[in-house]
């Protein structure tokens, strides 16, 4: 940004949207439908009323501020995720992922991968008219997302565990790496086109060869490409921000990062109590998921004109 080395940012965000892509991939490859089921109620209950709580808060400021519902919605949204690296890696480093508000930290993330990927899903379909109702786009998105579901795992029942088969035992792992790559990249474009999200398209494709027996090969052989496109997305994510906005407004940014904190941190407390878990780990937990995630990131990215729009909706 300050350099203007690169003049046309789009350049980068085509390399950037790969990483999304595999990022997505990888995501879904790592969360088997069946590991829904294993999740405890309190657990679910938790996690659910921790993004509920957040957007709910969001949605009281906003309109206290004079923003509108959609704006509440869609930051309380984006503020609700967590990190997911950071807090994993938080966890392992200090030997507590085991613990009790360790494996609790670990299932609100699950659920606020899904959640991402439901938001992923749906904000496409509030990019309209700003006086529309919102109501039918958003069924419509869902619809069409369920539909997809459904009909790829089919398909993983019969065509594509024989399609995995013969491309390893015909190529190797070279062809069969590339293959995955085509696949990957074949389902966010089939979902690009028909009006949905091709993250959405990536993270199916994901869950659908997630039970393969070539799981592991797969997720080993993916995820330096994940690594360094993702370098690249943040590189790009980094040529959006103007060092010159946090010197004109440096107590509006530390006001508004310090509302995040502060608010997630007692949202999130509240929701582990209310789940019925000692206070202890509920402040433990409020802690560890205190901070804004990556995927928070990746929304705004993709649905950059859409955000625009709302923003522009927002008098400073």
């Amino acid at each position: 940004h300050c350099l203007k080395i690169i003049s046309d940012p789009e350049q980068i965000n085509v390399l950037g949207e790969i990483g999304i892509i595999l990022l997505m991939f990888i995501l879904g490859l790592g969360f088997p439908p069946k590991r829904i089921f294993t999740m405890g109620y309190r657990a679910l209950m938790g996690g659910i009323l921790q993004i509920v709580l957040t957007i709910l808060g969001t949605i009281s400021l906003s309109l206290f501020l004079g923003w509108s519902l959609v704006v509440g919605v869609f930051v309380g949204g984006l503020a609700a995720l967590s990190s997911t690296a950071i807090v994993i890696k938080v966890l392992n480093d200090l030997a507590v992922i085991d613990s009790i508000h360790g494996r609790l930290m670990v299932w609100y993330l699950i659920i606020q991968d899904l959640a991402a990927v439901l938001m992923i899903a749906v904000i496409p379909s509030l990019a309209g008219d700003a006086g529309a109702g919102i109501l039918l786009p958003v069924m419509i998105s869902l619809a069409k997302g369920l539909a997809f579901l459904t009909i790829f795992l089919m398909l993983n029942r019969t065509y594509i565990p024989r399609l995995q088969y013969w491309v390893a035992a015909v190529g190797g792992k070279e062809l069969f790496l590339i293959g995955t790559i085509i696949f990957c990249l074949g389902t966010a474009l089939v979902t690009e086109l028909i009006g949905l999200s091709y993250a959405l398209g990536a993270f199916v494709a994901g869950l659908v060869v997630s039970e393969s027996e070539y799981n592991y090969q797969i997720h080993a052989g993916l995820v330096p490409f994940r690594d360094i496109f993702l370098c690249i997305f943040f590189v790009a994510l980094g040529m959006l921000l103007d060092p010159g906005y946090f010197m004109s407004n440096p107590g509006q940014v530390l006001a508004v990062t310090a509302a995040i904190i502060v608010l997630k941190f007692l949202y999130t407390s509240a929701a582990t109590r209310i789940a019925r878990y000692p206070l202890k780990t509920a402040l433990y937990t409020g802690i560890g998921l205190a901070q804004v995630g990556e995927f928070s990131f990746v929304i705004v990215q993709m649905e950059y004109q859409y955000l625009f729009r709302v923003i522009s909706e927002i008098s400073l």
